[in-house]
């Protein structure tokens, strides 16, 4: 019989339809030995509330948890891991649409490789749905994955199936928006982690203009250079070192998206050259 996977859901603030949107595709999968959990971090969200509660009742495998307080993603998360039963955890953003054999095909895909820790392609959608950009890429393993995370995250959160021994190992840290390359990073000292990337879209990604990486772009470009710089350098950063980042106004933040710009350029030569050698 094939392991039970926990698919963990931290909701906010999203919007209703999103979260209906998401809980659906992840409902109706073609996988079946499978719990949601649903992580609501603002106790104060009824309409969310209402509905989550309405998808629990007669559904054994799915729960919802209501936080009394905000608790942030990534003490959501660390909540919902806890929580879970499965030998493997699959993540999903309350605004993403899963394809119905996402689970299925990461899950062969993993066995199949040997690997601990998944993630892969996905279609950009905009707010209303409509797709933005559709991807294609190679499937890539452990050691092509691990030059490229050197230099930027290929590991898209919303996508990764990880097992729970893994995650329960490492923990999430309160380092947003880099929460996810963060873990990625410290996961990268364990030559005991396997990792792999689906090349096939598995998942209709949500682009959202309020997200923090937008609302704060230089932040989010200093934090993940540093977690690329610590991986390079096989050290951890401490969550004070991380998380420091002094706003030096107009000029300070010019210059940092110009370095950004810079640095994803440097990532996409890296990864094409990789993926150029799969060929």
């Amino acid at each position: 019989m094939n392991d039970k996977i926990s698919v963990i859901i931290p909701v906010y603030q999203e919007d209703l339809t999103h979260i209906a949107q998401s809980v659906d595709s992840i409902k109706n999968q073609t996988y079946s030995n499978m719990e949601i959990l649903v992580g609501l971090d603002d106790p104060t969200n009824v309409q969310a509330i209402e509905y989550l509660t309405q998808q629990e009742k007669g559904n054994t495998n799915f729960r919802l948890y209501v936080n009394h307080k905000n608790l942030g993603l990534a003490e959501n998360l660390n909540q919902l891991i806890k929580k879970s039963t499965g030998t493997y955890i699959a993540r999903m953003d309350a605004d993403d649409v899963a394809e119905k054999d996402r689970l299925k095909k990461q899950y062969r895909f993993l066995r199949d490789n040997n690997l601990n820790f998944v993630s892969g392609a996905y279609d950009s959608i905009d707010e209303e749905g409509n797709i933005i950009k559709t991807s294609h890429k190679h499937d890539l393993f452990n050691r092509d994955i691990r030059i490229i995370e050197k230099y930027g995250n290929i590991l898209t959160h919303p996508l990764w199936l990880v097992s729970k021994e893994v995650l329960e190992n490492l923990k999430y840290r309160k380092v947003e928006p880099t929460e996810d390359y963060d873990l990625v990073a410290r996961a990268m000292l364990d030559s005991n982690v396997k990792f792999g990337y689906i090349g096939e879209s598995l998942l209709k990604y949500r682009i959202r203009i309020n997200s923090e990486s937008h609302r704060n772009p230089v932040k989010s470009i200093v934090m993940s250079n540093k977690v690329a710089s610590s991986i390079r350098s096989q050290q951890i950063l401490r969550i004070e070192e991380l998380n420091f980042y002094e706003d030096r106004g107009g000029l300070h933040r010019k210059i940092i998206k110009f370095l950004g710009i810079l640095y994803l350029i440097r990532y996409k030569m890296v990864r094409v050259y990789v993926e150029y050698s799969k060929k």
